[in-house]
């Protein structure tokens, strides 16, 4: 591989590379780019299998050692080319362009611009995709911008152009290396903006990416969930079944859970505070699920099994049976007080309720649930519970993953007469 500190333009290149007339280009090698381009490896093929000679026997030159990338001639907001192609300078047909100096809009355009701006503010951004896919072969780490939302359609972009030319997996690689060095960024996202992430992922088929964002996605209560098909960067329709198929393997989890929660029995029958116990529990359980929580999937969904799980029904005050939440509901339900005889056998329940809920409270994702995605709620009483995350996505599962093949029946064996 050439030295890289010469890139763009190597004084030994044998390829002009011309992105913007007047403005930008490349002098890079052929053999760099056979080894990484499918497209440039079947144009110097057949250039070379097409070689002649002159009327001496001397070699001819190569024509087409300079492409230029061109546009078909924007017509109308439907029919624009928004990518663009390299082809060589003699190949060139009517109806094409290029993009010149005087095409570059100003840093300064508005959001809302003309139809020519708009063009050229696309052809733009495929000139620097193009450039980031030659940097991508010589082994240079592109930039892209600080900008999330903005770096995320300049990789799909640059994916978009690679793939043009039959390197879609070298830069999947590089992709994937740059997403991985601001792979905290990556998880806040997937955990904010799950279902746009999804979509990221699934056209670049970045598997942990999708993973983690798949995970929070189906782990949304209804009203965020029922949203996710009409997002703005929700571009993947086929996704959809996927989705929801495995939205109903979770609520289907949810009910299994909710059903052992509702059949605990108390391990003794035989007092009266055994039955009082299990009628005071089972009061508490109907209530908080007929609020939306466990599998109605309403807001605070999850605040249940948060209880159950970190044992929130302990007062953490030693002076105090019962924490304060039930306390409030002991209260609100006209009970009479609770007896130190009593007690116990409403914390036996509790404690089976707590075991009932542990395989739902392990988190599959790669960051976690966090308070630090509602800090205005953080430290107070109402704070949001963090929805469950426990449906791990395995590798076959990915919609880009191999099926297997259905195995053929044996035939049968010929009847004999």
């Amino acid at each position: 591989m050439p030295p890289v500190k010469n890139f763009p333009c190597f004084p030994e290149g044998d390829v002009e590379i011309r992105f913007i007339t007047g403005a930008l280009y490349y002098v890079l090698h052929s053999t760099t780019l056979t080894s990484h381009s499918d497209f440039f490896q079947i144009a110097y093929s057949s250039r070379w299998n097409a070689k002649e000679t002159n009327m001496d026997g001397e070699a001819n030159e190569q024509p087409g050692t300079v492409y230029e990338l061109r546009f078909e001639n924007a017509v109308d907001h439907n029919s624009f080319d928004e990518v663009g192609f390299l082809v060589s300078k003699d190949d060139a047909k009517e109806g094409t362009e290029m993009m010149t100096v005087q095409d570059i809009p100003p840093e300064d355009i508005p959001w809302v611009c003309t139809f020519e701006e708009q063009v050229h503010l696309t052809r733009l951004s495929s000139a620097a995709a193009h450039d980031r896919f030659f940097q991508v072969l010589y082994h240079v780490m592109p930039e892209y911008s600080a900008d999330r939302c903005i770096a995320r359609s300049q990789l799909l972009m640059t994916y978009q152009v690679a793939r043009l030319y039959g390197s879609e997996d070298l830069i999947r690689h590089s992709i994937e290396r740059h997403l991985l060095d601001h792979r905290a960024e990556v998880l806040e996202d997937c955990a904010r903006q799950s279902a746009e992430l999804m979509c990221f992922a699934y056209s670049l088929k970045i598997d942990w990416v999708f993973k983690e964002a798949a995970t929070v996605l189906i782990s949304l209560n209804n009203t965020d969930f029922n949203g996710f098909p009409y997002v703005t960067h929700w571009d993947a329709p086929q996704l959809t079944p996927w989705v929801y198929n495995k939205r109903l393997q979770f609520v289907a989890k949810l009910l299994k859970i909710e059903l052992a929660l509702r059949g605990l029995q108390p391990m003794n029958f035989t007092c009266a505070n055994c039955t009082y116990a299990r009628n005071f529990y089972q009061d508490w359980l109907t209530r908080r699920l007929a609020r939306g929580e466990g599998s109605g999937l309403l807001g605070r969904y999850a605040s249940i099994y948060h209880f159950l799980h970190h044992r929130k029904w302990v007062s953490p005050d030693p002076n105090q049976p019962f924490s304060i939440e039930i306390q409030d509901f002991i209260a609100q339900s006209n009970l009479p007080v609770v007896d130190d005889l009593l007690r116990p056998h409403i914390n036996e329940l509790f404690d089976r309720a707590t075991a009932v809920v542990a395989e739902i409270m392990k988190d599959a994702t790669l960051r976690g649930g966090r308070f630090e995605d509602f800090p205005e709620f953080e430290q107070a009483a109402n704070a949001p519970a963090e929805p469950l995350k426990f449906m791990k996505i395995e590798d076959h599962e990915l919609p880009w993953a191999p099926q297997p093949q259905p195995v053929a029946a044996p035939a049968a064996p010929p009847q004999q007469n």
